[in-house]
C-alpha cells in the first residue's frame, strides 16, 4: 500500500524485489526494484532519482502505463480485489 500511495502522489519509489510488490508494480518506471538486502543498490537508486531533472521525473508520471495503472487502482475496492487475486494465486500454487 505504501508504494501505491507514494506513486499516486507523484513520488518515485525504490523497493526490494519481493515477489508481491514486483508482480504488481514491476511495469512502472516510477518504481525501481533492487535485490533484497542490497543497501548499496537501494542508496544508489534513491540517489539517482533524487538527482533526476524535473522533466525526466515528470515524464515518469505521464507515461501511459502509469496513468492506466493509477486509473485501475484509484478505488480501494479495486486495490483490495487485486491483492486478493495475488494472494489467491499464491495460496493455490
Amino acid at each position: 500500500m505504501v508504494i501505491l500511495e507514494s506513486i499516486a502522489l507523484g513520488t518515485p519509489v525504490v523497493a526490494y524485489d519481493l515477489p508481491g510488490p514486483k508482480s504488481v508494480f514491476g511495469g512502472l518506471s516510477a518504481v525501481r526494484f533492487v535485490k533484497t538486502g542490497d543497501i548499496k543498490a537501494m542508496a544508489q537508486q534513491a540517489n539517482e532519482l533524487y538527482n533526476m531533472n524535473g522533466g525526466d521525473l515528470r515524464r515518469m508520471f505521464e507515461e501511459e502505463s502509469y496513468r492506466s495503472f493509477i486509473e485501475r487502482h484509484s478505488r480501494w475496492d479495486a486495490v483490495v480485489e487485486s491483492y486478493l487475486s495475488v494472494l489467491n494465486r499464491a495460496i493455490n500454487c
